[in-house]
């Protein structure tokens, strides 16, 4: 069995190749669909790990827009009002801002820090928490295999999926969902068994330039094995056949305090 790591892995996001990759249409579909939910009452907003800011610098030029993030490297790029910080302690004090953004931030955290921002989060939020994560996504097809130590860990440092929209609102006390959007490129999910049948058979193991091992911080993945045509063929197919149906990238809820509550 291979071992999986489930453990943070800060390394990867100060690398300067992680914020040189650019961003295709997709992703400023979305930017266009969180500018949307931005109300006429909201003043000032927080982004919470704004990374490098290819969101928060131009999101709303007319409020105040703070971009907070625990990576230097990433900070480097941001051009508004910004604070290096981690999310499991945010230096605000209560309802500072209009709105928390928190774009991709979620599916990164550990389980010792995940419930622990998701306070932070509400607990800042004055009127509204706008959160988008990755939609049902199957954590294998991005999971690669260290070639020095063997160890198995995801190439974007994502540590959860997320299924239903309730899978993240039923964590945010006090807060309503009030908006559910998906956007992004549309594509299949191949069943985990289906791909880790891909791995152990052809040793394909996902390469990316950002791949760094949270063990041993090592470059190099686990290379492929030759394997015979007509078997690729095959396992191709069968990875096809049996994905879901296309479905967005990404799931954007929108969430508003409950006035009144604690």
């Amino acid at each position: 069995m291979w071992e999986h790591s489930e453990a943070d892995n800060p390394a990867l996001y100060e690398q300067q190749v992680h914020w040189q990759r650019g961003y295709n249409r997709w992703f400023y579909e979305k930017k266009r669909l969180f500018q949307r939910l931005i109300g006429p009452e909201v003043e000032s907003i927080l982004d919470v790990g704004c990374g490098d800011g290819a969101i928060t610098n131009d999101l709303c030029p007319d409020r105040l827009v703070v971009g907070c993030d625990r990576s230097a490297a990433a900070l480097a790029y941001v051009s508004v009002p910004k604070v290096q910080a981690s999310c499991r302690e945010l230096p605000f004090q209560d309802r500072s801002f209009d709105l928390v953004l928190a774009s991709e931030l979620l599916e990164h955290l550990p389980d010792a820090v995940y419930l622990r921002a998701v306070n932070e989060l509400t607990r800042v939020a004055r009127r509204h928490v706008v959160i988008s994560v990755p939609y049902r996504e199957q954590l294998a097809a991005r999971t690669t295999k260290c070639r020095s130590c063997g160890l198995e860990y995801h190439i974007d440092g994502h540590l959860r999926a997320f299924g239903a929209p309730s899978d993240v609102a039923v964590r945010f006390r006090g807060f309503r969902l009030g908006f559910v959007g998906f956007c992004g490129e549309t594509y299949g999910r191949a069943p985990k068994w289906m791909i880790v049948l891909c791995r152990r058979l052809a040793r394909h193991w996902p390469r990316d330039p950002i791949a760094i091992c949270p063990r041993c911080q090592g470059k190099e993945v686990a290379g492929p094995r030759r394997l015979n045509r007509t078997l690729r063929r095959v396992l191709d197919g069968l990875q096809r056949r049996l994905s879901s149906k296309p479905l967005h990238m990404w799931m954007v809820l929108g969430l508003d305090r409950v006035w009144g509550a604690a």
